[in-house]
């Protein structure tokens, strides 16, 4: 392949690139209520490298062989299943990450909650107090537009 068709090959490759993440990114925003630009950037560059990857890949293909065979395809799968396990690696450890950030959520939900049960218990003049001024505060975050049920629960008393 000449370098004039590896650059067209390449921004082809970043046009759908660009198209495809930047719909699904659109797509999660209007899901999520989130600022699609914030969005993509936290969720998208990355997977550029698997579709250069690919890319690069079939360039390999087109360049040396103008037959599929067996030597060609013995080749290029191990490449392929490189991409795909480093991908699938990536996700993974994507997913730890915001499990773990829950978690340490949910614990600083419930260390909030003990601290607020000791300062009930230990004053019983303003008893309450505290449970007042959270359901006032999950009222005026509504007000104010907060509508993500999953933040509401978690300061609701419920959560």
């Amino acid at each position: 392949m000449n370098r004039f068709h590896l650059w067209h090959l390449f921004a082809l490759a970043s046009a759908y690139f660009l198209l495809n993440s930047w719909l699904v990114a659109i797509a999660l925003s209007f899901e999520k209520r989130a600022n699609v630009i914030a969005l993509w950037w936290q969720n998208f560059p990355w997977f550029s490298l698997n579709y250069f990857g690919g890319v690069s890949v079939a360039a390999l293909l087109v360049s040396y062989t103008r037959s599929v065979d067996l030597s060609a395809i013995g080749i290029i799968l191990p490449l392929l299943m490189i991409s795909y396990l480093t991908h699938r690696t990536s996700l993974g450890r994507i997913e730890d990450s915001k499990r773990h950030v829950e978690q340490l959520g949910e614990l600083y939900m419930s260390t909030i909650e003990t601290l607020a049960m000791a300062v009930d218990a230990k004053d019983q003049i303003t008893h309450g107090h505290i449970r007042r001024v959270q359901v006032y505060a999950v009222e005026l975050a509504k007000l104010l537009g907060v509508n993500d049920e999953q933040q509401l629960k978690q300061h609701d008393g419920a959560g």
